[in-house]
């Protein structure tokens, strides 16, 4: 429209287009090569602000050899790379993970940077430190800011010996401090939130209201997940509500105080109205469906509707995700829901994550079932398969964004997936560091191959991306599924990610299964010492190492003695057989619980979700001939998930 009326393309236009590429993740129109064609028909020469927005381009789609290559021919036409270039690499490597020279480099251009810039570099650095959960790490980088102005946060700074889990990084020549914003404090907050701190959490909003930040649509939300977190959950329903009403300041602090006597909440900030965004409400959809199903789905679309806020992808993730994991829907219903939603978004990797991580689970417990029935003398050999086929691997390619996985033996499932897939690929998405670690569990796990699964794993490493606590434990249950424990701890020991209480269980339960209890009892009192809580299936795999190898009485003295790490041991209880015991414990495991509908009540299910599918098109603005599920509605539906065009 622009070229039409201007008659001519300019740099500055062509730069929009570009960024406008990248954030509706068209890949394919953002790489260096359709870049570069594109500023040679128009006849224009790229700025260094073009170079560096190919270069978050490619590194946002996790493509560190696109990145390579952008930098090598951003140098050959004249541009060479500057502190401004490490500080965009800081700010976009996250989706990559951590890097230590990244980091080095970043710090060290520092002294070169706008003050702003610092602290958008630095909240970078923090961030991924929390995403890693590397603790003495996120302390270490907090300490690069102004100590006087962090607050309560001052805290958390790092202490003589905190290094984290990759090595401690340089201070800036000439050394320099970075005063912190708004943004800071919310990732302090979030890292106070993961660690339970929640009263410093508490003390760095009023902290903030002291110091004159006033609230925005980011700081709610993040005040929102606080209080959820205290089990404040009537106050931050009625506080979203009330500062999303419009209405006087001092209407609004009177009810703000009513609400603090009843509800037992407290709002720092001046009682005045905030903007209207999708964030606060995402909040109140993901928190209040995990505690009350769907009907809460429903309540807070109606929210959205009364202050004319439209839903986003984030809230199609949360949806699908319940559904996946709370109600326990099929992956085909999963699938459904997203292709019926899809002419609101373009499907992005993170919404087919539950669907995938649930497809695993079914056929992991498909191949144990089939191993058992084999084994079992009862069952005819005419009907003992000699191998149980797979249903969702495909040949592994690198730049498949999915990884080679596929969806199901069921011909409608793969119908429904074709069209998502499709529209990744079209838009040159790359598989990201969790789809690869499904696929190094379905390697290890399903077809019992730890030459594939490292392959896979050395792989991602290759491009760049940073191994994750699920990397690290598919590996080991790999090994462990070989009979080679031993092997499993020398790759949690040698691991960059610290030890949890998942990693010691499959050891745990490794060491079981090869009847090792002794070295089973010896790991886990180096759990304990490591400060790491044992949970059920823990002190479970423990217990199981001594039945298995029929040391009974043991057994129910472990179970009895461990009880406690979970609940308080029923006085009832103490003389209860050791089978009866197992049965009771195993059931306080949450994760372990699932959600049985029984058939008269299945089809009042999917009328639920066809109601609340129908709710999120409304509140989003569907056209009406849009809101069944016609034929034309479907029809539009998967158009939409693989139409690819350049912004």
């Amino acid at each position: 429209m622009a070229k039409n009326r201007l008659g001519m393309m300019t740099g500055r236009l062509l730069d929009w287009r570009l960024k406008a590429n990248y954030e509706l993740e068209n890949f394919v129109a953002a790489n260096v090569n359709a870049v570069l064609r594109d500023y040679e028909d128009a006849g224009l020469k790229p700025s260094r602000r073009t170079w560096h927005a190919v270069l978050t381009s490619h590194l946002r789609n996790r493509d560190l050899d696109g990145a390579r290559w952008c930098m090598k021919l951003m140098e050959e036409a004249g541009f060479p790379i500057h502190h401004t270039t490490h500080a965009v690499i800081a700010v976009n490597y996250q989706r990559l993970g951590y890097d230590e020279q990244v980091r080095d480099l970043a710090i060290h251009a520092l002294p070169s940077l706008p003050r702003k810039t610092r602290t958008i570099v630095m909240n970078r650095l923090l961030q991924t430190q929390l995403l890693l959960n590397d603790e003495p790490g996120f302390r270490h980088v907090l300490s690069f800011f102004e100590d006087s102005a962090l607050g309560p946060l001052r805290n958390l700074t790092a202490t003589e010996g905190d290094q984290g889990l990759i090595s401690s990084s340089p201070d800036p020549d000439p050394p320099i401090v970075v005063s912190p914003d708004y943004f800071t404090f919310l990732i302090g907050v979030r890292f106070c939130i993961a660690q339970s701190e929640v009263a410093i959490a508490e003390e760095v909003f009023f902290f903030m209201a002291k110091q004159g930040f006033k609230a925005s649509p980011t700081i709610l939300t993040a005040f929102l997940q606080l209080q959820f977190r205290l089990g404040h959950h009537e106050f931050a329903v009625s506080l979203a509500c009330l500062l999303h009403t419009w209405g006087t300041s001092e209407n609004h602090r009177d009810q703000i105080r009513e609400y603090e006597l009843k509800l037992g909440g407290r709002w720092p900030f001046a009682a005045s109205h905030v903007k209207r965004t999708i964030g606060p409400f995402n909040v109140l959809m993901r928190c209040l469906v995990t505690d009350l199903g769907l009907g809460a789905a429903r309540a807070v679309l109606e929210l959205m509707k009364t202050f004319q806020v439209k839903p986003n992808s984030l809230t199609i993730k949360i949806l699908i995700d319940h559904l996946i994991r709370s109600e326990k829907v099929t992956p085909s219903v999963g699938y459904r829901v997203l292709r019926q939603l899809s002419p609101l978004l373009r499907p992005s990797l993170y919404h087919l994550y539950s669907i995938l991580v649930r497809l695993l689970r079914d056929e992991k417990a498909r191949l144990l079932q089939d191993e058992k029935a084999r084994s079992s003398p009862s069952s005819p050999e005419s009907i003992r398969p000699e191998t149980s086929p797979t249903y969702i691997g495909h040949e592994y390619l690198p730049a498949d964004p999915v990884a080679g996985l596929r969806f199901g033996r069921w011909p409608g499932r793969s119908n429904l997936s074709n069209s998502l897939l499709q529209s990744l690929r079209s838009r040159g998405i790359l598989s990201d560091g969790f789809l690869l670690g499904l696929r190094m569990r379905y390697e290890g796990v399903i077809k019992r191959d730890a030459s594939a699964t490292v392959d896979v794993y050395n792989d991602m490493l290759a491009r760049g991306l940073t191994p994750r606590v699920y990397h690290v434990a598919t590996l080991m249950e790999t090994f462990v599924f070989q009979g080679e424990t031993n092997k499993a701890l020398e790759i949690m020991r040698s691991a960059i990610v610290k030890p949890n209480v998942v990693l010691y269980t499959i050891l745990l339960q490794g060491y079981a299964i090869q009847g090792q209890t002794k070295a089973a009892a010896g790991l886990f009192q180096s759990m304990i010492a490591d400060g790491i809580h044992p949970d059920v299936r823990a002190i479970c795999a423990l217990c199981n190492a001594f039945v298995l190898s029929r040391q009974l009485g043991v057994a129910r003295r472990l179970l009895l003695t461990l009880w406690p790490y979970v609940e308080p041991l029923p006085p009832e209880h103490a003389g209860l057989p050791l089978g009866m015991l197992l049965r009771i414990f195993r059931s306080r495991d949450s994760t372990r619980r699932s959600v049985i509908i029984k058939n008269r009540d299945r089809r009042q299910f999917r009328k639920n979700i066809a109601e609340i599918v129908e709710k999120f098109k409304h509140v989003a603005g569907v056209a009406p001939e849009h809101l069944s599920n016609s034929f034309t509605t479907r029809k539009v539906a998967k158009n939409s998930t693989h139409v690819s065009w350049r912004t």
